[in-house]
């Protein structure tokens, strides 16, 4: 889901980052709605919570869920004639607070399904957004306004640490029944855009190692733990894409191909000449189009498109 980022809420001069859309209607729930292979897996079901989740359109067609409190995985499984035994874990962005559903989930999902590998996309639980859309709407604002330029994004604690204990959650679940999906265990990759960049790169440091992603792309997003930095264990292969002047992320995404390279790990990255955050898979027109084919070749050294 494309969202733009204003420097002040009246700067709508040219080449300015637009104000974020208002929302529409509550749409139905993810499942139906996104044409997944399966049902929601839960992740926690030991958790006694009350489940809050709403979906919502924005004016541009896409939708987000906001106040997850249940986590799950929605799987997205080839034909087994055509699986290659690979999978992907996909965690969307949205600040904590919210979950970009079809441009950073399905739409990825199917591509990877049609390419034979098992797609999960991930529904992390969220920070709280209110009761109302206009809490919604002006929680979202206020943040991403604030968010703008910083590069300190703290996923040691709060709503943003219980991102992080669901994607280490579902990596071990996805290895764990690899036979019941027609996945090998060693050959599970990740994908997290913008918020779930930051979630997927901080289960880096897990210490179980089932936890752990195997390799990582980071679209817009992406911040490697001190706990993993101090120790000096090894690192897995890395892809990153973001616009050079991404008013959120791009100093983040930078500084993380950096300190791979640092490491002498493995680092392939995508710097594109725009200023756009959260450009998604869908087609725009902008050089950021490309990003998805390089991913997929991406993938493709590493045999995880090829059968295996």
């Amino acid at each position: 889901m494309q969202r733009s980022i204003p420097d002040t809420p009246q700067d709508h001069s040219p080449g300015s980052p637009a104000a974020a859309p208002q929302l529409g209607a509550p749409v139905p729930t993810a499942t139906d709605l996104m044409g997944s292979t399966g049902e929601e897996i839960p992740l926690r079901p030991e958790d006694v919570v009350e489940d809050r989740e709403q979906a919502l359109r924005w004016e541009d067609g896409g939708y987000v869920l906001r106040n997850v409190t249940r986590p799950t995985l929605i799987p997205y499984l080839p034909e087994p004639e055509n699986a290659t035994g690979a999978a992907v874990l996909i965690a969307p962005g949205g600040a904590f607070l919210m979950l970009s559903m079809e441009s950073e989930g399905a739409d990825l999902a199917h591509m990877l399904r049609e390419r034979g590998v098992a797609a999960f996309v991930l529904k992390y639980r969220l920070g709280d957004t209110g009761q109302t859309v206009e809490d919604f709407t002006e929680k979202i604002t206020r943040v991403f306004t604030q968010r703008q330029g910083s590069n300190v994004v703290d996923t040691s604690g709060g709503h943003q640490r219980l991102a992080v204990d669901d994607v280490e959650r579902a990596l071990a679940l996805i290895r764990r029944r690899a036979g019941e999906w027609g996945v090998s265990p060693s050959r599970v990759s990740t994908i997290g855009f913008s918020a779930g960049a930051y979630a997927v790169t901080a289960a880096l440091a897990s210490r179980d190692s089932e936890s752990r992603p195997d390799s990582i792309a980071c679209i817009y997003g992406g911040r490697l733990p001190e706990a993993v930095a101090k120790t000096g264990q090894s690192l897995p292969q890395l892809f990153t894409a973001v616009d050079v002047h991404d008013p959120l992320c791009a100093e983040d995404v930078l500084e993380l191909i950096g300190t791979w390279r640092q490491a002498g790990a493995p680092v392939e990255g995508h710097i594109y000449p725009g200023m756009v955050h959260g450009f998604g898979v869908k087609p725009t027109g902008a050089a950021t189009d490309s990003w998805v084919d390089r991913w997929f070749e991406w993938l493709d050294r590493q045999s995880l498109l090829s059968f295996s």
